[in-house]
C-alpha cells in the first residue's frame, strides 16, 4: 500500500485536527481543575438550568401531576435553593472533580416538585441538553453545565477543518481552531457558569467554515451541497437556542447560504454546445432565486422546529441599559439599580430581591418606547453612538493597554452612565491572551490587527507587481471570508451594545481567521513561486 501525497494530507489533518480537540479539552480541564461548586462565579443560571435538567428527569420517572413552574416562581425558587444546596454537599461528600463530568448524584424523590420551565425571557437550550443528558445518565451530573459547551465545539472543529481542508485551505483551517484552542478566552467562554455564551462565540466558528465552502470551494454535488447547508442549519439553530443573540448573526449566514447556492448552481450547469441567448427579464433571475431560497429553507429548517414562539431573551431592557456604553446625556445607565428607578416612574415596583427583569410582559414596552423615543429626538446622537460602537469592536480599544508595559490589561470605565461594564469584562480572561496549559501570556493588541493590515495591504497591492500577483489574489478571496465573519461579529455590540463585553471579545474571533488566512496565503504563494521556478527557472529569473 502506497500513500499518495492527497493521502498523506488527509492523514496529517486527521492527526493535527485530533491533537486540536485534545488540547481544547486539556485546557478545559487544567483551566477549571479548581472549580468549586458552591463557589461558581454568577452561578445563576448554571443553577436555573440544572435545576430544571433535574426537576424534569425526576418527574419523568415519577410522574406527580403537578403544575408546570417557571424556576423563577416561589415555590421553584425554594426547590432551587434546596437543590443546590443538596447537589453541592453531595458532590463534595463524593468527591467529584471539576473534569469527572460523567459522574451523577442520585435525586431524591423529595426533591419531586413536578416539572420546571426556564423563565420566558431567557434561553432554554441549556436546560433541554442537560435534560436529556441526565435521563440519558439516570441521574444529575453536578459538573456537567460546564463541560456542554466544550461537547459542542468538538464536533464543530472537526466539521470546520474538513470544509478548510477539502477548499484547499488546510494550514488556515488548522491555524483558526489551533487559536481557538489556545485562547483562555475562546475556552473559558464554553464553560461559563454565567449563561451559555460559549454557544455565542461558537456560531462565529460555524460561520467560518460555512463562508469557506461558499466562498473559496470548488463545485460540489447536490448532495453534499445540501449536506453542508443543513450541518451548517443544525449548528445555528443548538447555537441560537443555547444563546439567542447569535440570531443577529443571520444576515451573514443568509450571506454566506445564498452565495453558496448560487455558486453551486453555476457549477452544476453544463456549458452549452454554442452560445445560447442571454436570458432576461424573470427568467434571468428565477433560477438563482430558487437555488438561494432553497437553500435558505434548508438552513434555516432546523431552527424553525426549534422554534418557541413567545420564548425568548428581553430585549428592550438591554438595549436601553447597553446605550449607557456611550450615552452621556440621555440618562442610559448599564446599571439594574437604574432600571428600578424608571420602573418607579412608570408605576412599577418591584418586590424586594426580585430582579429587573421578572416581570417582561410590562417592563418591556416601557423600555421599547423609551428607547424609540431617544432615537427618534436625537438621530445624530444614536448614529454617533453606533460608530463609536464600531470602532471599539473592530479595534478592540477596551483591551488596548498591554499589562507588562501599562501595569493594567483593561481601560477601566471612563463614566458612570458604563457602572458595572468592567465586571463582565472579568467573566473570562481577556480575548487578547493565548495559553497552553498553565502557561499565558498577554499579546499586544497590534500584533492582531497586523495580520488583516497586511492582507489588506496585498490586497490592493498594484497588479505590475508579479512578485505580489499570486499573494494578491488569495488575500482578496480570504477577505470575502473575513468580511462575512465580520459583518456577524459586530451584529449584536454595534446594533445592541458593546456592554456585554464576551459578545464584543468574540470579534477575535476575526484577528484569528486573518491571521490564519495571511499563514495560508503566504504558504500557498511560496509553493506556487517555487512550482514556477521548477518548471521554467529562465521566465522565473526574467520576471524577478
Amino acid at each position: 500500500m502506497t500513500f499518495t501525497r492527497s493521502s498523506f494530507s488527509r492523514l496529517a489533518t486527521v492527526v493535527v485536527g485530533a491533537l486540536i480537540c485534545g488540547l481544547t479539552v486539556t485546557n478545559v480541564i487544567v483551566w477549571h481543575e479548581a472549580a468549586d461548586l458552591g463557589r461558581l462565579p454568577a452561578p445563576r443560571r448554571y443553577w436555573e438550568d440544572l435545576s430544571v435538567a433535574a426537576a424534569n428527569s425526576l418527574a419523568a420517572e415519577h410522574p406527580t401531576g403537578a403544575p408546570t413552574l417557571s424556576v423563577n416562581d416561589g415555590d421553584a425558587q425554594y426547590y432551587r435553593h434546596q437543590l443546590q444546596s443538596y447537589v453541592v454537599r453531595t458532590a463534595k461528600a463524593s468527591e467529584i472533580r471539576p473534569w469527572e463530568f460523567w459522574r451523577t448524584i442520585p435525586i431524591k424523590p423529595h426533591f419531586n416538585s413536578g416539572r420546571l420551565i426556564v423563565r420566558e425571557n431567557d434561553d432554554m437550550g441549556r436546560s433541554l441538553l442537560l435534560t436529556a443528558a441526565f435521563r440519558l445518565r439516570g441521574g444529575v451530573a453536578p459538573f456537567l453545565p460546564l463541560w456542554l459547551g466544550t461537547f459542542a465545539a468538538l464536533p464543530v472543529f472537526a466539521w470546520t477543518l474538513w470544509i478548510f481542508a477539502t477548499t484547499g485551505h488546510r494550514l488556515a483551517g488548522m491555524s483558526l481552531l489551533l487559536f481557538c484552542a489556545s485562547s483562555p478566552f475562546f475556552v473559558e467562554t464554553l464553560a461559563l457558569p454565567y449563561s451559555a455564551l460559549g454557544f455565542y462565540v461558537l456560531a462565529l466558528v460555524v460561520l467560518a467554515g460555512l463562508s469557506v465552502y461558499a466562498f473559496l470551494g470548488s463545485p460540489r454535488p447536490v448532495w453534499r451541497h445540501a449536506t453542508t447547508i443543513l450541518v451548517s442549519g443544525i449548528f445555528f439553530a443548538v447555537c441560537v437556542l443555547c444563546r439567542s443573540g447569535t440570531l443577529l448573526m443571520l444576515p451573514a449566514f443568509a450571506v454566506a447560504v445564498s452565495v453558496a447556492a448560487i455558486r453551486a448552481r453555476r457549477a452544476r450547469t453544463p456549458p452549452p454546445a454554442e452560445a445560447p441567448r442571454p436570458l432576461r427579464g424573470r427568467r434571468r433571475w428565477a433560477e438563482p432565486l430558487t437555488a438561494t431560497a432553497v437553500s435558505l429553507t434548508l438552513f434555516l429548517g432546523p431552527y424553525l422546529m426549534t422554534l418557541r414562539p413567545g420564548h425568548h431573551h428581553e430585549i428592550w431592557l438591554g438595549v436601553w441599559e447597553g446605550l449607557g456604553d456611550f450615552d452621556r446625556t440621555k440618562g442610559h445607565v448599564w446599571s439594574d439599580n437604574v432600571v428600578r428607578d424608571v420602573l418607579r416612574e412608570e408605576k412599577i415596583v418591584l418586590t424586594d430581591g426580585a430582579p429587573v427583569w421578572s416581570r417582561p410582559a410590562r417592563t418591556e414596552p416601557i423600555f421599547r418606547a423609551r428607547v424609540i423615543a431617544s432615537v427618534r429626538d436625537d438621530p445624530a446622537w444614536y448614529a454617533t453612538i453606533l460608530l463609536k460602537r464600531l470602532f471599539v469592536t473592530i479595534t478592540q480599544w477596551k483591551l488596548l493597554p498591554y499589562g507588562p508595559r501599562d501595569e493594567i490589561t483593561m481601560t477601566p470605565a471612563q463614566d458612570p452612565s458604563q457602572a458595572i461594564i468592567d465586571m463582565y469584562y472579568t467573566l473570562t480572561t481577556p480575548a487578547d491572551w493565548l495559553g497552553i496549559g498553565q502557561w499565558r501570556a498577554e499579546v499586544p493588541l497590534p500584533l492582531f490587527w497586523s495580520p488583516l493590515l497586511m492582507l489588506l495591504i496585498c490586497a490592493i497591492a498594484p497588479s505590475r507587481l508579479a512578485s505580489l500577483s499570486a499573494l494578491r489574489e488569495k488575500a482578496r478571496a480570504s477577505l470575502k471570508v473575513i468580511g462575512c465573519v465580520t459583518l456577524a461579529a459586530l451584529g449584536l455590540p454595534v446594533a445592541i451594545t458593546t456592554a456585554s463585553a464576551v459578545e464584543t471579545e468574540a470579534f477575535v474571533i476575526v484577528y484569528y481567521l486573518g491571521l490564519a488566512f495571511l499563514l495560508d496565503s503566504l504558504l500557498q504563494a511560496r509553493f506556487r513561486g517555487s512550482t514556477a521556478a521548477a518548471r521554467d527557472p529562465s521566465a522565473h529569473r526574467a520576471r524577478q
